[in-house]
This record gives structure tokens, C-alpha cells and sequence, in this order.
């Protein structure tokens, strides 16, 4: 199926262009996507595949990029899955620097029984590290938890640097499962 975006008519932003990437025959779903430009002008990208089109825990986070404003994309390759999960980039790719990029990946256990709008029997959420522009990433940090429930790292991915150097996240969170969600910094 070709992308078909739709924007209202004064929307603040233009399509210039939809096609789909990395072509199958197989039925896979895609998503979660979190786009970054290096200094060198290469752009990264992270998503979520899995099979498809149903949730069925399968999912791993794949990266690729692109040398050529988005023309081509490199075959993408998983740098995140947990058997029996649907693993996401949870956040996406936060550009620390050209030498320091962090993933944060996380993963759910979907459960269409649970109802609601995040069916989640589990859920986790950590961190990877690439030092080479995304060439090659760290071992998955062990679970990065600052509320009761679920942790997730939200927004524009994007740490915003403070004057002391140190960096400011936007995270959200629940007290409990898909219950009482509060944001932080």
C-alpha cells in the first residue's frame, strides 16, 4: 500500500513527498520512527518492524540512514529485540553529539485482553550508546524506572543542553498500569 498523508488544508506544514521504505512481500508493521541529522548531513532513523499487520510481540528496533537527504536509505539492521516482546525506540535517538548518541529502546507486552488504550501486560525501558555516528551501539542499559509503573521518555528525543553542560530529558510516566500518568524533567 502507497502512503497517502493527509493535511487539512491550513495546515502549518507541506508533503513534498510519500513513499514507502524497505519494500517486502511479507506484511510487516512499522512505526514508532525517530529521525536525527548528523553533522557530516547523514540522517539515522529508528523504527519499530515486526510482522503483520496485528500486534503479535515481535517487534525489534531497527536503524538505518541515509547519505543523500533521504533519495536512498541503507538496508536497516535490529540493534534491539527481546523475544516475545514488542521492542520500540522509546524516545528515539537522542544527538548528544556526533560522538555520543543514545537510543532509548524500550518494550511492551501487548495484551488486547487488558483493554484500554495501552494494553500492556509489561513494559521496560533503557538506553544504548553509539560512539561511531550509529555505526555500532552498547549493550542495553539495565531498566531506567523513575515512576511506580512505566517510564517513558517523551517528547523530541532531544536533550536540551543547560548552561552547566549537564542535559534536561522530558519523561513521562504512570503510578499505574495505563493509570495516572505525570510528566517530569
Amino acid at each position: 500500500m502507497e502512503p497517502n498523508p493527509r493535511l487539512l488544508p491550513d495546515a502549518p506544514i507541506e508533503v513534498l513527498e510519500a513513499r514507502a521504505l524497505f519494500r517486502s512481500p511479507a506484511i510487516r508493521r512499522r512505526g514508532a520512527a525517530s529521525l536525527r541529522r548528523l553533522a557530516n548531513g547523514r540522517l539515522l532513523m529508528a523504527f519499530l518492524m515486526g510482522t503483520g499487520p496485528d500486534h503479535v510481540n515481535d517487534g525489534a528496533v531497527m536503524l538505518t540512514h541515509s547519505d543523500d537527504d533521504g533519495a536512498t536509505w541503507d538496508e536497516p539492521f535490529p540493534v534491539y529485540a527481546v523475544p516475545g516482546w514488542d521492542s520500540l525506540p522509546l524516545g528515539g535517538i537522542a544527538h548528544v553529539r556526533d560522538d555520543l548518541l543514545h537510543l532509548l529502546v524500550g518494550r511492551v507486552k501487548f495484551d488486547a485482553s487488558l483493554g484500554g488504550d495501552e494494553p500492556f501486560a509489561g513494559w521496560f525501558a533503557g538506553a544504548t550508546t553509539s560512539r561511531d555516528g550509529g555505526r555500532s551501539w552498547s549493550d542495553v542499559t539495565d531498566e531506567i524506572s523513575l515512576y511506580p509503573m512505566w517510564t517513558e521518555f517523551y517528547g523530541t528525543s532531544n536533550p536540551f543542553p543547560r548552561a552547566d553542560g549537564r542535559l534536561i530529558w522530558s519523561v513521562i510516566g504512570t503510578k499505574g498500569r495505563d493509570l495516572e500518568w505525570m510528566a517530569g524533567v
